[in-house]
């Protein structure tokens, strides 16, 4: 028989051989990895591969990924928060996400694009991973409205609209008067 043919072939899997392989014990193990409910999710419903060339593909991803991390630089940390709770919100007509969702938002659009940045012209040394994110596409459209209105220490500038500029320059002149009338009321040389 051969390769080719093997590799196409159904692999039968009945459940004395999942057990046999503890398949529950590895879907624990690696849902004690995931950074996120989504993530733990996925790995408790995981299930062995239907043929040896899902498996084989499968490898050689987590191959092209690890080979990434470990040889290339300036490869993006792929590390954000869960945006479910966020999208879902935005997909109600008249919502509003709180500034830690527009942060989170911020994140992970910039997350995809620096990842997207990076794959550029590697199609070739990492097909695999260059497939996966051939898929996304760039976010300056989300990106740019959100820099504008936040700083860098991701707090909303005062100048984010006209009227919250009023307002925090009304509350700074109101802090200050309140600090003077305390300064003077509370100093020892009062006429």
């Amino acid at each position: 028989m051969s390769y080719y043919f093997a590799r196409n072939m159904p692999i039968r899997l009945d459940q004395q051989t999942i057990n046999d392989l503890e398949f529950e014990s590895i879907r624990s193990i690696l849902s004690g990895y995931c950074h996120g409910p989504s993530a733990g999710a996925r790995m408790a419903e995981l299930e062995p591969y239907a043929h040896l060339s899902e498996a084989e593909e499968a490898l050689d991803t987590a191959h092209e990924l690890l080979t990434i991390r470990n040889v290339e630089e300036g490869f993006p940390r792929l590390e954000f928060e869960e945006l479910r709770t966020d999208l879902k919100r935005l997909a109600i007509k008249g919502s509003v996400l709180d500034l830690e969702g527009f942060v989170r938002l911020l994140d992970a659009s910039r997350l995809v694009n620096d990842l997207i940045q990076f794959f550029h012209g590697r199609k070739e040394d990492y097909p695999r991973m260059h497939a996966l994110v051939h898929k996304a596409y760039q976010t300056s459209e989300i990106i740019q409205p959100i820099e504008k209105v936040l700083d860098a220490r991701m707090k909303v500038k005062d100048d984010a609209s006209s009227e919250l500029l009023r307002i925090r320059q009304e509350l700074k002149r109101t802090r200050n008067e309140i600090n003077k009338n305390l300064f003077q009321s509370t100093s020892p040389n009062k006429t």
